[in-house]
């Protein structure tokens, strides 16, 4: 199962935000899982712990530090290169860090939209990673390896 997490520090939108992604996976009988749903970045960074891969929606501001979302995707990208990653936040001014650090997100959510536009792009970014993930898992079936030893 493809892991799913969430980072998002107001449990309101959080209750909110994994069950459009619990529906959307069982709905679409995707192989992933919502592996975690954290409210703060320990929690979150303990919980892919040994992982090689994950679709994360992270809260760009957790507390009241306005880069904690910044510092774990960070982090992520250091130890899963291929991981996907969504920021979900009101912090537009903070788009152009996440090219500077070479986060290179998935997608980049904003609250101050309607609740059925960032539904829709919860759903629209996890059919692309449903996607993603099935051609490269599709890739991975179909390599084919040898090696020439000496007699």
């Amino acid at each position: 199962m493809y892991p799913v997490y969430l980072l998002e520090d107001d449990l309101q939108q959080q209750a909110i935000y994994q069950q459009i992604i619990a529906n959307t996976i069982m709905i679409n009988e995707f192989g992933m899982t919502l592996k975690c749903a954290a409210s703060d970045t320990e929690t979150l960074l303990a919980a892919i712990k040994d992982q090689q891969r994950g679709l994360f929606f992270l809260d760009m501001e957790i507390e009241d530090n306005r880069q904690a979302g910044l510092e774990v995707a960070t982090k992520i990208r250091q130890m899963m290169p291929f991981a996907q990653i969504v920021f979900i936040t009101t912090h537009e001014e903070l788009t152009l860090l996440t090219l500077e650090r070479k986060i290179a997100p998935l997608d980049y959510i904003l609250k101050d939209q309607s609740m059925a536009e960032i539904k829709r792009q919860l759903i629209d970014d996890l059919l692309l990673a449903e996607k993603q993930n099935e051609a490269a898992a599709y890739h991975r079936e179909n390599l084919f390896s040898w090696q020439i030893t000496s007699l």
